[in-house]
């Protein structure tokens, strides 16, 4: 996660935000590190992890039918996690953007692509 609720891929400073966070957040391997993005999966026992990246290529427009929150290349991705987990016990998909809220417009209700 990076920037302010709201925030989306054209936010000013996502570039220091996501080196930030690779430098000094801990965390999993990255499944892009050289694009910026922050998304990862991996395992733990019998457990399946997959965190998306909801805001680095985040539509900065919500409503219309394309408007995205993960993007087309994170969003296939995410299906193949996904298909791939299904050998596992238990698989957790997990966001730092609310799947809902109350507060503003900093969920996934606006993304109808996902």
């Amino acid at each position: 996660d990076f920037g302010q609720n709201n925030a989306k891929s054209d936010t000013p400073g996502k570039p220091a935000a996501q080196a930030s966070f690779r430098a000094n957040a801990p965390h999993e391997d990255l499944r892009l590190p050289q694009a910026g993005s922050i998304e990862r999966a991996f395992t733990r026992g019998r457990v399946r992890f997959i965190v998306t990246d909801g805001r680095s290529h985040k539509s900065p427009d919500t409503g219309g039918s394309a408007s995205t929150a993960l993007g087309a290349d994170q969003r296939e991705w995410v299906k193949r996690e996904l298909l791939a987990a299904r050998a596992m016990p238990w698989t957790v998909l997990t966001s730092g953007v609310p799947w809902i809220s109350r507060f503003g417009s900093d969920t996934w209700a606006g993304y109808a692509a996902e």
